[in-house]
């Protein structure tokens, strides 16, 4: 800040120069309340690029979608984007066994949510 008194005149300039305005920190994001890893169980190679599924809570539900790309590879999905609930969730990969939980709670943390991690570990088969 800087201050110019011109006497003279009798008048005082104040110039803030380049402040700016505060930001607010819960502006900055928007957080999934549920994030799902999706690997083959026996090999651990990322399956979450070949993965549909969806999280439910009650009559609401929510696609996964794309959350994390490491290298070129899609390695986790995400759902509930700043919505607390309990949630049931299913990971469908073709030629694999559709994997689900219940029960996953998801809560509210400041002025986010607080993000839920799964891992899903698809068996083999169909």
């Amino acid at each position: 800040m800087r201050i110019v008194w011109f006497p003279l005149a009798g008048l005082m300039v104040v110039s803030l120069g380049a402040c700016a305005p505060p930001t607010d920190p819960c502006l900055d994001s928007i957080v999934p309340g549920i994030v799902v890893a999706i690997v083959d169980s026996t090999t651990n190679h990322a399956l979450a690029a070949h993965a549909t599924g969806a999280v439910h809570d009650g009559t609401f539900s929510d696609s996964l979608k794309v959350f994390q790309v490491d290298n070129g590879t899609i390695t986790q999905l995400a759902a509930a984007f700043e919505r607390v609930g309990n949630y049931q969730v299913d990971v469908h990969v073709d030629g694999y066994k559709n994997w689900e939980v219940q029960g996953v709670s998801v809560v509210q943390a400041g002025c986010h949510v607080a993000k839920t991690s799964l891992l899903a570990k698809m068996q083999p088969g169909s």
